[in-house]
């Protein structure tokens, strides 16, 4: 565990998951399993873990899953815990990709999306799940965010919030240009002015028109 979070050390552990040796990878990860939350938070860990993801089969990616997803919000938040959250996402089954959003939104959904949209770790989190969730699930985020006046404006004129509404606009637009439209109606104008706001808006015109 100490190898993995040392700054030559790590290098080797993850030669290890260069080898393509599933029985290797799955005795490594079994060792690490009881650390895998501390091993993600730590700098040369969290390089350990994304090799490990983009490396072990569906098998092993599962024993990690396990482990992670319990923790997914205060790793969407962590410095380097989030770099292997968005690995998981990326490689991921739909089925474990909801529960990584389910266990990162709780009972507080809405305010736990905001709350994330306006983390600079957070607001990444927010864009790699929107780019490989279900339907269902991307929905429940961007109705959320379109959901309320208030809380869309306050995300385009946030200093992370803007990339999540960027990311919405530039991937969904198409989809949601008339309710963006009706949010800004006598808005527009008024806000503007803003420098976040016009890449909000410019993201939302190269994708509409």
């Amino acid at each position: 565990i100490s190898i993995c979070k040392q700054k030559y050390g790590n290098l080797v552990v993850q030669c290890f998951f260069e080898l393509g040796n599933p029985s290797v990878e799955r005795e490594i990860l079994l060792r690490m399993k009881n650390s895998l939350c501390d091993i993600a938070m730590s700098e040369y860990g969290s390089w350990v873990l994304q090799r490990a993801i983009l490396s072990t089969n569906n098998e092993l990616l599962q024993i990690v899953s396990d482990v992670i997803v319990p923790h997914a919000y205060m790793l969407a938040l962590d410095n380097f815990g989030h770099h292997v959250l968005q690995r998981i996402i990326e490689h991921g089954s739909e089925t474990i990709v909801h529960s990584l959003l389910v266990n990162v939104i709780g009972r507080r959904r809405n305010s736990r999306l905001i709350e994330l949209s306006k983390n600079v770790f957070g607001c990444r989190f927010i864009q790699k799940v929107l780019e490989n969730t279900t339907p269902v699930d991307r929905g429940v985020i961007i109705n959320t965010i379109l959901g309320s006046t208030r809380v869309f404006l306050a995300l385009c004129k946030h200093q992370y919030g803007n990339y999540v509404v960027q990311h919405i606009l530039s991937h969904f637009g198409e989809q949601y240009s008339m309710v963006v439209m009706d949010l800004l109606e006598c808005k527009l104008s008024k806000m503007a002015k803003k420098q976040v706001l016009l890449k909000c808006f410019g993201s939302a015109i190269q994708t509409w028109w």
